[in-house]
């Protein structure tokens, strides 16, 4: 079980709003194990609107509740005495608000560089399954899009079950969705 929200401040066209983006509730359930550490899993997960100070533009994320089902590969091991994993995600996601389903697809690795830093390069990717042609593009998420991001993650391991990290992200391609590059910093704990 897990989840993930995000406090953020959006600004375009010399306006800001802030809110929480795309809160996401999911469950993650192992499937198979092997021999060579590697783990496949499905992921159910449910995505709830995103909350704002203004109900105006701009906005980040969508107003939809989505329901999303994913399969996951993981993979660990050693490369030159210093742990690392894969990840990789493949999801459809369903969508409310007479917007089009999605697909998901992610690709990451990690490293340990030290007993408590870890670097997390990975591509993030949403591909809509159709446009709504009825619409233009708007400054709410409210849109079907499509969007490449890649990030650079750095984690510092407290202890076992909780750590910080910064991470660094750019929109590097897309239709329908804004520019956007950042910074995110966040706190996880294992349990």
């Amino acid at each position: 079980m897990g989840g993930s929200a995000y406090l953020q401040r959006v600004s375009q066209s010399d306006n800001d709003n802030y809110g929480i983006g795309d809160p996401e509730l999911f469950a993650r359930l192992r499937v198979w194990t092997t021999e060579k550490n590697e783990v496949f899993s499905i992921q159910p997960l449910i995505k709830l609107p995103s909350m704002f100070g203004e109900s105006g533009t701009p906005r980040g994320g969508s107003r939809s509740i989505d329901g999303e089902l994913s399969l996951l590969y993981g993979a660990s091991d050693t490369i030159f005495g210093f742990p690392y994993y894969t990840d990789y995600r493949v999801g459809y996601r369903m969508r409310t608000r007479d917007l089009n389903p999605q697909w998901r697809v992610d690709l990451a690795a990690g490293l340990m560089v030290t007993d408590d830093i870890q670097i997390i390069p990975a591509l993030r990717s949403v591909i809509a399954t159709k446009y709504n042609d009825s619409t233009g593009f708007s400054e709410n998420g409210e849109q079907d899009y499509d969007l490449a991001k890649i990030e650079l993650t750095a984690a510092y391991h407290l202890d076992k079950s909780h750590w910080v990290q910064a991470t660094l992200f750019d929109h590097v391609a897309g239709a329908q969705t804004g520019a956007g590059r950042g910074i995110s910093i966040g706190f996880a704990e294992r349990f």
